[in-house]
């Protein structure tokens, strides 16, 4: 009965494996949409009842005989469409290979199916958009209006004439996931005229953020512009964009249900529109303090990846590496590895150096690098910081040296290098916005 077994077991794979074969190629042809062809060709050729040899294909003749005929044939003829070892190599190599690619895909595309059930259970407050609209939106995103660190910002506008920002994460970022939904569970939580209006997301082929357009741009292009190009801003406008900068400040610390910290406050993540009007752009490393703490250490995802049990987490407590822009970043960070409000405070100090003098925090001159803190610090050592104020102010309307020097008092509080000594968010919007008297800032 062995004996008997084996028998019909070779001569099954004997006789049927140009059928099995043609099925392989069937099944691939119709599952994955790829052609075998070439060196395949003219191993499944079958005699129709006219007399003429024909290649299947899928079960689709060239030249008029019918699926029924096709299909008869297989089973009568198998034994002229034997197929060869090498051919089975080459088949096997093919589908190995093919595996290997379409295994890959599904890797990658794994972490967008956790994605999308977590954006589902958060429940975000923009919409949903998919890749098809923003193309449009865009035209194939074909104009660029920024780029930073995590991704690159498009122009679109809607069929309804609404003009749009759409940030488009890097895709070489290893860390872009959880970047995109970090900012997607800050932004979501945030209502308030000094944030940035946040309208929706997309996470079909990439990971994609849109938001309002501002068509003032960055204080950045405007504070460090070429003089060919530069747009003189009067006193009166800066201070407000100053109180506008501090109000979403003050909002992200005390204004929710949760204290958050942007982390990266700098001239070229504040958005102004025609009237300059400022918002506050960029939260893809802001963070959400633990429950009664104004501090919360920096955690660092060591995997290189991000996983479910993370990414749930972040709506609660949100974990990013140690990052910033240099000069911008709080001392203390360096040495405690902790985020604190007063990071936040130390940043927007640097940021109120740069919108009174109009130059850039650190410049390379023919001396050596110029560092704007330290130059700060030494004029007010010497009594001489009316000579921090951009010498284009002075001809502008509305001047208040008075005023200027004032926020630039505030400015060397905000940037104490011990926490501890900075004032809090609300005591900087009061020394902004009233006349009380300022103590003179120590020396550091």
């Amino acid at each position: 009965m062995s004996k008997g077994l084996l028998h019909w077991a070779l001569n099954f794979g004997r006789k049927s494996r140009a059928y099995i074969a043609i099925y392989l190629r069937c099944w691939v042809e119709s599952i994955w949409g790829f052609s075998i062809g070439g060196e395949f060709a003219g191993f499944y050729k079958i005699t129709c009842e006219t007399g003429q040899e024909t290649e299947l294909n899928g079960f689709k003749s060239d030249n008029g005989c019918s699926k029924r005929q096709d299909k008869s044939k297989i089973s009568n003829r198998y034994q002229q469409s034997e197929m060869s070892l090498p051919t089975y190599l080459r088949f096997g190599k093919f589908l190995k290979e093919r595996s290997t690619q379409i295994f890959k895909g599904w890797a990658k595309a794994s972490p967008y199916r956790e994605l999308k059930q977590l954006v589902k259970k958060m429940r975000p407050s923009g919409s949903e958009f998919t890749l098809k609209e923003l193309q449009r939106a865009t035209n194939g995103f074909g104009e660029k209006i920024g780029k930073g660190g995590f991704g690159t910002v498009y122009l679109g506008t809607f069929s309804d004439g609404r003009k749009v920002a759409v940030k488009v994460f890097n895709e070489d970022e290893i860390r872009r996931q959880e970047y995109w939904m970090n900012e997607l569970v800050i932004v979501t939580k945030l209502h308030h005229p000094s944030i940035l209006n946040f309208l929706g997301y997309c996470f079909e082929d990439n990971l994609m953020l849109v938001y309002e357009y501002m068509e003032g741009g960055n204080l950045s292009d405007l504070l460090f512009a070429g003089p060919e190009i530069k747009q003189i801003i009067d006193w009166p406008t800066r201070m407000k964009i100053i109180l506008d900068i501090i109000r979403g400040i003050r909002y992200l610390h005390e204004g929710t249900n949760e204290c958050m910290v942007h982390r990266d406050i700098k001239p070229s993540n504040i958005l102004l529109d025609k009237d300059f009007n400022a918002k506050i752009s960029d939260f893809g490393i802001s963070r959400i303090l633990p429950d009664d703490t104004q501090s919360a250490p920096l955690e660092t995802c060591t995997d290189g990846g991000v996983s479910p049990t993370h990414l749930a987490n972040l709506s609660t407590h949100v974990t990013t590496n140690t990052s910033g822009t240099m000069g911008y970043i709080d001392p203390e960070c360096f040495e405690t590895c902790r985020v604190t409000i007063k990071s936040d405070i130390y940043s927007f100090g640097m940021l109120l150096l740069n919108i009174v003098s109009g130059k850039k925090l650190i410049q390379q001159k023919d001396e050596g690098m110029h560092i704007l803190s330290d130059h700060a610090w030494r004029l007010h050592k010497e009594d001489r910081l009316i000579e921090l104020i951009n010498p284009q102010l002075l001809g502008t309307e509305g001047l208040n040296p008075t005023r200027i020097l004032r926020t630039i008092t505030v400015a060397l509080w905000c940037i104490q290098r011990e926490s501890k000594i900075r004032p809090s968010t609300s005591q900087v919007f009061d020394m902004l916005s009233t006349e009380e008297e300022i103590p003179t800032p120590p020396l550091p």
